[in-house]
């Protein structure tokens, strides 16, 4: 059983709000604290009631249009009976537009949260004023408090509980924060102040842009123009990716013309040719990491798992995903994050590559 039973409805809407701020923190696990807040809110507010909501919202709209044509007209009889509809639906919608409101952020998220305990964003939180260390006894508390709220999901909440007791944090010394914000790149920053937007929160969106303006001054003063932001290929840097038989099998499988590149220069010229002959489909450069992790057999634990704890459909994947960080002590999402920001040099290599093509 996953509802939660004989607990009052305003318990319920704390509850779903304490998963939706704990999913902001623990971002590995944020998908199945929003399947968690799915399912409780499901009972106060199901999706169909939501959706049902927000088309209100819309015929309401459409009958205010309609009345202004028949005021003009003087159709009283006609003005009457669209207000009175519109007086019934827009009650309908102030009586839940809370609950509706907090439905919107669990059944259509928009926001994609970072790690705030990744040491590599520490810089972007100094912004904000967000400090780790509180953000983690603050996560301890709100863990403590689904435990004791929500029994039915009690284990997951006591691990991840004990996961963040024993977080070390090690804050950064005023010159390392300073040169850790001195190496966010104009990619980096532009990303947090879209974030801070969607957020409305406008404090960090104003220091993000301080920070912008007096990253472009300092590059002026050096004489090298905000555009030379992505590193420049070193001289003699010809990388070399070789992939294993069963990854080119499944690429021949989807149609993909199996190629090798031996520099971003070469993948540059590649790409160049392949729209110049008009094509309008992508051309897509994959690498390996530079150290792979054997997960084979905890994907199978994984997936194990989660078919006796009962977990179905989409939330298969983030649960595999977390099982995978958690039995291999966090090396495979260190693998990932490494990955990632190969990838972006990469990609930065070849945009450079691209454009001394002309």
């Amino acid at each position: 059983m996953n509802e939660i039973s004989g607990v009052p409805d305003s318990e319920k809407v704390l509850l779903v709000s304490q998963l939706l701020e704990a999913g902001k923190t623990d971002t590995v696990y944020r998908d199945l604290y929003l399947e968690r807040a799915h399912v409780i809110l499901g009972a106060l507010l199901p999706y169909s009631e939501y959706l049902r909501l927000n088309h209100s919202k819309v015929d309401i709209d459409d009958l205010l249009r309609q009345v202004a044509p028949a005021l003009e007209r003087q159709e009283w009889v006609k003005v009457k009976e669209l207000t009175g509809r519109i007086r019934v639906l827009r009650q309908a919608v102030e009586e839940k537009h809370a609950l509706a409101e907090l439905a919107g952020k669990i059944y259509e998220p928009i926001d994609v949260p970072f790690n705030p305990f990744d040491r590599g964003l520490q810089a972007v939180l100094a912004f904000s004023k967000q400090e780790p260390a509180r953000l983690r006894d603050s996560m301890v508390v709100t863990l403590a408090t689904l435990e004791k709220e929500d029994p039915v999901w009690r284990n997951f909440y006591s691990r991840r509980r004990a996961y963040f007791q024993a977080l070390t944090l090690t804050p950064l010394k005023l010159d390392e924060l300073d040169n850790t914000i001195e190496n966010l790149d104009r990619v980096q920053i532009q990303k947090q102040a879209r974030r801070a937007l969607e957020s409305r929160d406008i404090n960090s969106l104003e220091r993000l842009a301080e920070e912008m303006l007096r990253w472009k001054a300092r590059g002026n003063a050096n004489g090298v123009g905000p555009e030379l932001v992505a590193r420049s290929i070193k001289d003699g840097e010809d990388p070399s990716f070789i992939f294993s038989e069963k990854t080119l099998s499944a690429a021949r499988r989807f149609q993909l013309v199996s190629a090798r590149v031996e520099s971003a220069t070469e993948a540059a010229r590649i790409a160049r040719l392949h729209w110049q002959l008009g094509r309008h489909c992508a051309v897509v450069l994959a690498r390996p990491p530079d150290e792979s992790i054997d997960t084979d057999g905890l994907i199978e634990e994984g997936l194990r798992e989660a078919e006796q704890q009962g977990v179905r459909g989409q939330a298969v994947t983030p649960f595999v995903l977390a099982h995978l960080h958690e039995a291999s002590g966090g090396e495979t999402l260190a693998a990932n994050a490494k990955l990632i920001a190969d990838n972006a040099g990469l990609a930065a290599d070849v945009a450079v590559a691209f454009a001394r093509l002309g």
